[in-house]
């Protein structure tokens, strides 16, 4: 009977442990749901067609030059990882007054790059499409849906 009550409680000792990571999860696959505040904010800031004081690698390894913010983010209203046309992107949805900010100046710097510098590393530097009205900012490229993950998770810091 004591070896029965020794297996029992290795088997509710063992129930409670987990392999949960403390920090960032590249394995998540779930978006956060709702607003959301970020763990690390999110400066973005214009690439620089000339060299500044401020210079950071992209994440090819490419230095960028980058001018001073234009905003800092430290609340998403959501994002998400989706499928764009064959390929993943991310969906990411900013408060009104962070979106109203980045609206304007989408629009007035069509054809640049604007880099995201997350913890003092840029996680992307896209390229301007099209002024980005209404908050809602689509990042696409050739990326695979793990690697959408890997970025929705360094953006967030989730």
């Amino acid at each position: 009977m004591r070896q029965v009550w020794g297996v029992l409680v290795v088997l509710l000792v063992l129930a409670g442990c987990t392999t949960e990571r403390v920090g960032g999860r590249p394995d998540r696959t779930e978006a956060p749901k709702g607003a959301f505040d970020l763990a690390v904010p999110i400066e973005l800031a214009r690439v620089s067609p000339t060299e500044t004081p401020t210079d950071l690698p992209d994440p090819e390894g490419v230095t960028l030059f980058l001018d001073e913010p234009f905003l800092t983010v430290t609340r998403l209203e959501h994002a998400e990882v989706q499928s764009q046309q064959g390929n993943w992107g991310l969906l990411i949805k900013l408060t009104e007054d962070d979106g109203e900010v980045f609206g304007e100046w989408t629009e007035a710097h069509v054809g640049e790059r604007v880099a995201m510098v997350v913890d003092g590393e840029i996680a992307s530097a896209p390229q301007i499409a099209q002024g980005i009205l209404g908050g809602e900012v689509v990042i696409s490229g050739d990326y695979t849906q793990t690697e959408a993950q890997a970025l929705l998770n360094k953006i967030t810091g989730r």
